[in-house]
């Protein structure tokens, strides 16, 4: 190799590791962080002088704003190891094409023990992913990179991204971990409702997305009931699961189109999830009590309300099979 290759080399080395340091402090740093950068630098054998790592910082700047939104992919060591997918240039630049989002490559941007690690940026905001290895994890990410990208803002379902968003900040756990045994409630479904008596289907709609950085789960839910004069009756709610700061309880508060809301505590039985009722909800029925059982099937989940006419015991009243949705440009979670 030519002298003036391996002066080349090192001149992209040291502005890789500059940008990684842009990227790890979005874009703003403080002295204390300089100082720290230029004690990493030395232990690396670099003691640039301050003109040269102005111009490097600047060059860094200006790569961590290119574009409206723009996802840096660590290949750090840690990361390059644990990474199970094609990071190879032509591939990063397709995912750039498709994605319409710039993608750039940077030494290591700090939390290495959560390898592999991407900081997304859009607009003024950036959110670090981590732990994605596979190469189905790695097209979750950039498909939600797509999506921020779409919408201009980092506010948009996570779908199943949820679990590799990252906070280097905050020391919790991304997803509550009894919420956890409700992720099959996440992704957009539709299914068709039957009474027992085998009488007036109707279709009801959910969907489900996690929020607040994966500690409450959001559900949007629709109903549509034929009515007897051919018209059809519609009602639609929005219910926000969470745990109990106190009790350590799932909990769930409803608030529906008639501008009521709703309190419910949820229990896990198994796979199911089993909750009390209103029976005075079920006015065309004479009940006592009234409760809902859903469980997660290989296509969806199934619903049912079952109640109790006042002999003690449950019968099922209806069952709904909710069928995830697969239309067309839709991934596993309703996208």
């Amino acid at each position: 190799m030519k002298p003036q290759s391996r002066v080349a080399d090192r001149a992209r080395d040291f502005e890789a590791l500059v940008l990684a340091f842009v990227v790890q402090v979005q874009g703003s740093w403080t002295p204390q962080a300089l100082e720290t950068l230029r004690v990493q630098l030395a232990r690396q054998g670099w003691t640039p002088t301050q003109e040269e790592l102005d111009a490097a910082l600047a060059h860094a700047l200006q790569c961590f704003h290119t574009g409206s939104a723009h996802l840096f992919l660590c290949t750090g060591r840690p990361c390059q190891q644990r990474q199970k997918f094609d990071v190879s240039e032509p591939t990063l630049q397709h995912a750039a094409m498709v994605g319409q989002f710039s993608v750039t490559p940077t030494e290591c941007q700090g939390p290495c023990k959560q390898a592999p690690v991407a900081t997304l940026r859009v607009g003024q905001s950036c959110e670090m992913l981590a732990q994605f290895m596979r190469d189905t994890d790695w097209q979750t990410v950039l498909h939600f990179a797509q999506q921020a990208a779409a919408a201009g803002t980092l506010l948009v379902p996570p779908g199943e991204a949820q679990p590799f968003r990252f906070d280097p900040v905050h020391d919790h756990d991304t997803i509550s971990g009894p919420l956890q045994k409700l992720a099959f409630l996440v992704g957009h479904f539709r299914g068709d409702g039957t009474f027992a008596d085998g009488s007036n289907c109707f279709h009801k709609e959910v969907v489900g997305t996690w929020e607040v950085a994966g500690r409450f789960l959001g559900l949007r839910m629709g109903v549509t009931y034929p009515l007897v004069d051919g018209h059809k009756d519609t009602h639609t709610a929005f219910g926000m699961l969470g745990v109990h700061p106190d009790t350590g309880h799932i909990t769930a508060r409803v608030y529906t189109d008639g501008g009521a809301m709703h309190d419910y505590h949820l229990d896990i039985d198994g796979e199911s999830v089993v909750f009390a009722d209103r029976a005075e909800s079920h006015h065309h029925v004479q009940a006592t009590r009234a409760r809902k059982v859903i469980r997660p099937t290989a296509e969806g989940f199934e619903e049912r309300l079952e109640l109790d006419h006042g002999s003690g015991n449950f019968e099922c009243y209806y069952t709904v099979q909710m069928q995830r949705s697969t239309r067309a440009g839709q991934g596993s979670d309703g996208r």
